[in-house]
Formats: structure tokens, sequence, C-alpha cells
């Protein structure tokens, strides 16, 4: 007799939080030493998961099932849960429910690939379509792994390797594996943007009584975010930041969301209720952006939003076979054209800096490069180590905290030249992929373009933003990309055909 399904999960979320209690509990007797808790870290998960392994059945559809809401779960927490919000336990990372469900998400995965052979086969035809952005992937984690030995405090630089490896690329492989169908692509998409609405709501009311709405009720224990918090006035205005750690990773977020919203609004079908409450969603989303005083935020979303309608307008073009059509279409791109010119005319003073202040942030990012570069050409390998880049190039922000304002150029000290162009060869890899695809005649096309879009977006703004808040983000949304590049030639993939024609191709699978 079959087990029920939620006795089933039920034993699976307490298996899942005994391994984390007894990891936590474990470090906690060893008195916090970092090396002696980083040996029993792994021993007890080594032990603990191997025997796991060895007793637990071999998982069926529930357990991805299970994954993957989790994985859900995951994605809406990271984006609502203040990232400062963390309770610590000796020789622990701070601890919070994101970082709890990751650790589910991360078990759970990790026994589907090794016990089920089906979902093992699956996962690897997969990441088979995915197979150069992978190994460029590889190599870019190679080189920062080879950096931490040439790092003046290794520990350090191993931790933070260790902590990205988990926290983002991992994500990649998870959320490319777990989705199985559109309903699973659509859920990924509701989720995420009803963490979206959570921000911007958050957002507007911290704009409406003028403070962050979580000062003063949490423990800030840095002395950067402490000042961010409280000293956030940008050209007399305050800047909001909702639950993220600084305006400009919010503003990061949003910009990445707009594009995505409108594949839950437009992807089936697009009727004037739709527009409308998108356009609201729009607004919202514009307004926040331009209240946490980001000047690349802004940039970045009239970007994303002229690469849209240029992406779709030239899908179009190259589609239609009527020459009245393509005539229409021609004209509607050149103004869009037209439309993009005088925007960035008149954002560009904005772009530069409305005061003196705002100009020196961005004269100081171009002496943080040219100085940034002489040191790279000291350690053109593999740079300084993981997680010393701030700390290398010795440029100070609030209250004297080392910072550097491009990701870029983080890369660049951190792991060296070749990293940084692998880096820069995955963006081009993703691109040029996304584009191919979405320019095919065929309306799941529209995804693929609205998720290049959104990646354009951020691509950008990592040009003056180092901290990387939203990578795991970013992480799971190329995994949905590829999802979509792997079932192509799926008939169930399709999910934007509509009406009595998906039905009658259902019908003939099942017959």
């Amino acid at each position: 007799m079959k087990m029920n399904i939620w006795v089933e999960w039920l034993l699976i979320s307490v298996g899942w939080f005994l391994l984390a209690a007894c990891t936590a509990l474990a470090v906690f007797f060893s008195g916090g030493a970092p090396v002696i808790s980083i040996a029993i870290i792994g021993l007890v998960f080594g032990f603990v998961g191997a025997l796991l392994l060895a007793v637990l059945p071999k998982p069926n559809e529930n357990v991805r099932r299970y994954c993957f809401y989790l994985l859900c779960l995951y994605l809406f927490l990271l984006v609502v849960w203040p990232r400062y919000a963390l309770v610590r336990l000796p020789g622990l990372p701070g601890l919070s429910p994101p970082r709890l469900v990751q650790l589910g998400v991360l078990l759970l995965w990790t026994y589907l690939i090794i016990k089920s052979d089906n979902f093992r086969e699956r996962a690897f035809e997969r990441f088979g379509v995915a197979k150069p952005f992978i190994i460029m992937l590889s190599v870019f984690i190679g080189l920062k792994f080879f950096s931490i030995f040439i790092s003046d405090f290794p520990m350090q630089s191993a931790k933070g390797w260790m902590n990205e490896l988990l926290s983002f690329y991992v994500l990649f492989f998870i959320a490319l594996s777990v989705i199985e169908s559109r309903d699973d692509f659509h859920l990924i998409l509701k989720s995420f943007t009803l963490a979206f609405l959570v921000v911007c709501v958050v957002g507007v009311y911290e704009f409406y009584v003028g403070r962050n709405v979580f000062f003063g009720l949490l423990e800030v224990d840095s002395d950067y975010l402490y000042h961010v918090l409280r000293d956030k006035d940008r050209a007399g205005a305050y800047r909001i930041q909702s639950t993220f750690s600084h305006p400009l990773t919010l503003s990061e977020c949003v910009v990445m969301a707009m594009p995505l919203v409108a594949i839950l609004f437009f992807g089936k079908k697009i009727t004037v209720f739709r527009a409308s409450v998108f356009m609201l969603l729009l607004a919202l989303g514009a307004f926040v952006v331009l209240k946490t005083g980001s000047r690349s935020g802004l940039g970045a979303f009239f970007a994303i939003a002229v690469c849209a309608l240029f992406l779709m307008c030239a899908r179009e073009i190259k589609n239609q076979r009527s020459g009245v059509a393509t005539g229409f279409y021609v004209l509607v791109f050149i103004a869009i054209v037209g439309c993009a010119a005088i925007g960035a005319y008149l954002i560009s003073d904005l772009l530069v800096g409305r005061t003196l202040r705002e100009y020196n942030s961005g004269m100081v990012r171009l002496d943080m490069w040219k100085h940034g570069l002489r040191l790279a050409a000291d350690s053109p390998i593999l740079g300084y180590g993981q997680d010393m880049a701030a700390g290398i190039l010795g440029f100070s922000g609030y209250g004297g905290a080392v910072t550097i304002d491009s990701y870029y150029l983080s890369i660049l000290l951190e792991s060296g030249v070749i990293s940084l162009l692998v880096y820069v060869a995955m963006i081009v890899f993703v691109v040029v992929k996304s584009l191919g695809f979405g320019m095919r005649a065929s309306e799941y096309s529209f995804p693929a373009l609205m998720f290049l879009s959104a990646l354009i977006g951020f691509f950008l703004i990592k040009s003056i933003l180092s901290t990387t808040h939203n990578h795991g983000l970013v992480m799971i949304f190329i995994g949905c990309l590829f999802w979509l590049f792997s079932n192509k030639n799926s008939m169930e993939s399709r999910f934007f055909i509509r009406g009595s024609s998906l039905e009658y191709c259902r019908g003939v699978l099942r017959n």
C-alpha cells in the first residue's frame, strides 16, 4: 500500500530539519573555531548524507514536486525576506528562512540526482542543451577556485567561493532539471511576480512614512548597512530600499521583473484588461525605481523597455510575409528608434548626475577602473583571490567601509583577466542563443525575448554594481531560459498554442 503523499512529504521535511539541526549543534559544540567547524560540517553532512542515501528508497515523482515547490518558495523568500534579518549561531553563517529553504532544495535535489535514474537521465539530457554554457560556467568557477590559493586570506576566499557555488551557480542546474511542464514554468513566474508586488508595496509604504520599515526592528551589525539604512537622501529625496540591503539592488530586481511579468500577461493572449493591469504594474515599478534614486536603474529600465519593443518588432518584421504588414512594422520600428534617441537625450543629464555629489560619484567609478586596471596588470592570471577585490582596490564608502562599484571589475581583480573574458563569453552566448531562439516564427519565442530583455537590464546594472544580492535569481532565470530551449521540439512545451489546438495535440499524444 502506497504511503500517503502528505505523510511522505512530512517525513522528508522532518529528515531535512533533523539534518540541519544536527549540523548546527555539531558546530555549536565546536566552540565556533573555523577549521573545526568546517571539519565537523563535512563529517556530519557526509555521514548523515551517506546514511540517508543508503537507507532511503528511490524517490518518486512526489519528491521532485516537493523539490520544485521548495524552489518556488525559496525564490519568493529570496526577494521578500530582508537579507540583513539573520539569526546567528557560533561557527555558522547567518541563518534565515531563505537559507533554510535553500538547504532543503539542495538536499532534495542531491537525493534525486543520486537515487533516481529517470530524473538523472532527464536532467543530463537537458544539461546537454546548455553544454557550451555549462563548460564556460565550469571554467569560470574553476578559475575562481584556483584564485583561493594565492589569496592573502585563503579561508575567507574559500568561504566566499563555497557560498557563491551553493547560493548561485547550483541554482541554474536545479531550475533546469526540476521544471517539468508549462505549469511549472508559470508557477516560477507567478512566485516571482508575487514577490515583486510585495516588495513594491513595502517600498511605497517606506516612501510614505519616510523611513525603512525594518530599521529598529531587526539587528543591523554592519556599519555600512547601518549607514545605508539611516542616511538615505540623494538630491534632497529619500531613497527607498524595501526588503533589499541597498537601493541599487532593489532597482536591479525591479528592472528585471518587468519583462518577466509581461510573460504572464501577454504570453497567452492580449486583452484590454490584461494590458491595463500590466500598465499599472509598469507604472508601479517605474515609481519604485525612481524613488530608489538609482540613475543606473532608471537608465536600465528605459533600456529594457526599448529593447523589448525593438526585439518584438524585429521578430514581426522577420516573420511577416505580407508587404503591407512588413511596412507597418518598419514604421513602428523607426518610431521606436526615434523615441529611444529622444529618451536617451532627455535622461542623459540624469545619468551624468543631478548634483555635484552624483557627478563626483560617477568620477569615482572611473577612478576605480583606472586604479583597478593597474592592479590587474600586476596579477592578470588569477587575480588576488575570491572576495578580495574591495580590499585590494582600497576605495572607501559610507563610514569608511571599503567598496567597489562594478561586478566586472570585481571579477577582474578577484580571479583575473581570463575569468572576466569567460564571464563576458557566457553573456554573449546567452544573448546570441536567446536571439536565435526568440526570432523564430513561433509563439513560444515571446518568453525567450522577455528573459533576454531582463538579463540585458541585469548585465547593464552590473557595470556599476558589484553586490551579488540578485545573482541567485539570475541563475534561476537562466535555468528557466534553457528549459525553454530544451523543450522547443516538445509538443507539450508549446504552451502558447491556444484553445482546441493544444487539446487536439494532447489527445493525439494520449492515443
